[in-house]
């Protein structure tokens, strides 16, 4: 049996977890980052750690006591900085490209945004913006997914063209899933308009056709 811990940090703690595509990875958000590791054999492939300073902290001699501060304060002079947390990761297979959303009490973005982040910069490379906050992310090699509460948006991976919007019943967990399919189809399934019920769409040739060949079963 193995385990991961974040014993390196006390004042840690997990805010997401998924698997990857084919389950050859898991991502983890925390409250200063997240991590990626391997299955099998299970270990660490890499991790992110984000802050920022906290002019607050920095202020008092006797050290911060902020529990997501870190760092020495006092007349030593050291900074003092504030952890940033990560409320969603997804990963693209084992691609350097992963979606991340802040979260967490001190979130490193705004938690109505999602960031395409590229591991090999160690940099954001795009952007989308929303009304109301992220529930969810859904990454396939075609499509980006991104749930709020009550509406799905599906942009085309190359270049963030928003194909389509679908408006859900309240869906305050991000409920959704995204498949590739044979010959460029992708399937996308989530909450319908009605609770109880699956909407279940296929898109056809959507890297020619934006927004269209849509096929609600």
């Amino acid at each position: 049996m193995s385990s991961l811990t974040l014993y390196d940090n006390k004042k840690n703690e997990f805010l997401f977890l998924t698997f990857n595509q084919d389950y050859g990875c898991f991502a983890c958000g925390t409250l200063n980052g997240f991590r990626v590791y391997n299955s099998d054999p299970f270990r660490e492939t890499f991790r992110r750690e984000f802050s920022k300073p906290d002019p607050d902290a920095s202020a008092d001699a006797s050290g911060s006591t902020n529990p997501f501060a870190s760092g020495a304060g006092g007349g030593g002079g050291n900074a003092v900085s504030r952890s940033q947390g990560i409320g969603i990761v997804e990963m693209l297979y084992r691609c350097n490209i992963l979606a991340l959303v802040g979260g967490g009490p001190n979130p490193k973005w705004a938690p109505n945004k999602v960031l395409l982040w590229d591991d090999r910069q160690e940099r954001p490379i795009a952007e989308l913006s929303f009304k109301l906050a992220v529930r969810a992310v859904k990454l396939s090699r075609e499509v980006v997914v991104v749930a709020v509460e009550t509406k799905l948006y599906l942009y085309r991976f190359r270049d963030l063209v928003l194909l389509d919007d679908i408006e859900t019943v309240a869906n305050p967990q991000g409920i959704c899933a995204v498949a590739s399919l044979k010959n460029g189809r992708v399937c996308l399934a989530c909450p319908a308009m009605q609770k109880g019920r699956v909407l279940v769409i296929f898109y056809k040739n959507f890297n020619q056709q934006a927004g269209g060949g849509n096929q609600p079963e």
